[in-house]
């Protein structure tokens, strides 16, 4: 992969004044099953063409921001290119300054710092056109329970860092949303203590996968059989267990339910599997899965 600056970036830019496209990315975060706190040290953004170059451009619309103090889902407005040219994009990642950042897990007493993998993160597959006098917004999503992993673990102080995003248009955005029954979730099978637990969020998940994948298991660094994203399940007033996964490009999937979603730890293979996994079509503005 071939890389500019972004002062490089703005000098191609000059160049394209005559054809001038806008794009505006915007970060959103999706759901941290063990985390109290999240605070990555996000300094920008990269932008891969179809020929494979890469441009980094800076950005501190993240300072300091705690993403677990964000709603779910909620989007951040985080880089403005009003002179993007013209041109074809396939990918987009997050740059992160090498000290990482830091983060509380919900059963510390205490901060830990973020130790990052590499300052570029992964890039996540998009596929756009910008041309002449065209403004083209692209939604990232920052999945935090596929990114961080408890350093405790393997008895360290700091804590594993690689940041896993997905990129969609708005326009091929759509949200999955379920119910999976009381009776399903706190089964012997699954997790019965999710009876007795204080909190909503009982540490189960459904993951998203590709349906094309010949087997559903829990998150590892670099594997092909990796979930896309996590829906945490949480109790709701009659008792069952609501999820929701936002900004999902349209689409077949399989959704599956992972009891012990929880103990997924990004940078190994856990051996958890899925109490239950089902191909599922996401087409509407809104779809439903649901497990009872």
């Amino acid at each position: 992969m071939k890389y500019v600056s972004a002062l490089g970036a703005v000098a191609v830019a000059l160049l394209l004044m005559a054809c001038e496209g806008q794009v505006s990315v915007e970060l959103s975060r999706g759901d941290a099953l063990t985390l109290r706190a999240f605070q990555p040290e996000i300094r920008g953004f990269i932008l891969q063409t179809g020929g494979g170059t890469a441009a980094r451009f800076d950005t501190d619309a993240l300072t300091g921001e705690d993403l677990l103090a964000w709603r779910v889902g909620e989007r951040r407005a985080v880089l403005d290119l009003n002179d993007a040219g013209s041109a074809r994009y396939t990918g987009a990642g997050l740059v992160v300054a090498a000290s990482g950042g830091r983060v509380q897990f919900s059963d510390d007493t205490r901060e830990r710092a973020l130790e990052p993998v590499a300052t570029d993160g992964p890039i996540a597959a998009v596929d756009f056109q910008v041309t002449e006098d065209e403004a083209q917004t692209l939604w990232l999503r920052l999945e935090p329970h596929f990114s961080v992993t408890d350093p405790r673990l393997d008895g360290l102080e700091t804590a594993r860092f690689r940041p896993v995003i997905r990129a969609v248009l708005p326009d091929d955005a759509r949200q999955l949303r379920g119910v999976v029954s009381r009776a399903v979730l706190e089964s012997a099978e699954c997790r019965p203590e999710a009876a007795n637990a204080e909190d909503d969020a009982v540490g189960a998940a459904m993951y998203l996968f590709p349906e094309n994948l010949g087997q559903f298991t829990d998150y590892v660094e670099g594997g092909g059989f990796n979930p896309l994203a996590a829906g945490a399940l949480r109790r709701q007033d009659d008792g069952d267990y609501g999820y929701a996964i936002g900004d999902v490009p349209a689409g077949r999937y399989v959704g599956a339910l992972f009891c012990f979603a929880d103990l997924d730890a990004p940078d190994r293979l856990d051996g958890l599997v899925s109490l239950r996994a089902e191909s599922i079509n996401v087409d509407a503005a809104e779809s439903v899965f649901d497990i009872r």
